[in-house]
């Protein structure tokens, strides 16, 4: 795959849905994420007792491959199906991703200048004068912690600040 250029893209966060679903559901309404957990859930499978204990085996595998392929030199990129809605799994993946082996360096530039290669995007989503990149202004390092890609402190996007009170308003 790496000598072909392949690229992998893993949601990983789609699987931990399914084996970890309690702590997403959990977390659900003190991240305020709008809609039903249950609604959400509708369609994944619920498995328990030993198909559960499986089903955690076969995501161990998954993310020992990312590790095997991201080690061999291949690109990863990020992605989350939308889950649990657009943009709010993003920091799950990311920490996926380091679980299985990446580093929170490598994790990041998955979800942003490999994917944007992926795509072809690479020559106009930099930051450089009349070219069109957004920025997270975050208040942590996410190279110390991944986890710190939740502390949104604000967001460049279009050309605008949108500070956190602007972007908890956006969110109701």
């Amino acid at each position: 795959m790496v000598q072909q250029g392949a690229w992998l893209e893993p949601t990983l966060i789609t699987e931990d849905f399914v084996v970890n679903a309690a702590i997403y559901r959990d977390s659900w309404a003190s991240r305020k994420i709008g809609g039903s957990f249950g609604l959400m859930q509708a369609g994944f499978p619920k498995p328990s007792g030993p198909a559960l204990e499986e089903y955690r085996e076969a995501v161990g595998r998954m993310k020992d491959f990312v590790r095997r392929f991201h080690a061999a030199g291949g690109t990863i990129t990020t992605g989350t199906d939308c889950l649990p809605w657009c943009g709010y799994g993003l920091p799950d993946e990311l920490r996926l991703l380091v679980d299985a082996g990446l580093t929170p360096a490598a994790a990041l530039r998955a979800a942003t200048i490999d994917g944007a290669r992926v795509l072809r995007w690479q020559d106009r989503r930099r930051i450089a004068p009349n070219l069109t990149a957004d920025l997270v202004v975050l208040d942590g390092n996410p190279l110390q912690d991944i986890g710190n890609v939740r502390l949104v402190h604000a967001v460049l996007v279009n050309g605008r600040y949108l500070d956190r009170t602007t972007l908890d308003g956006l969110l109701k």
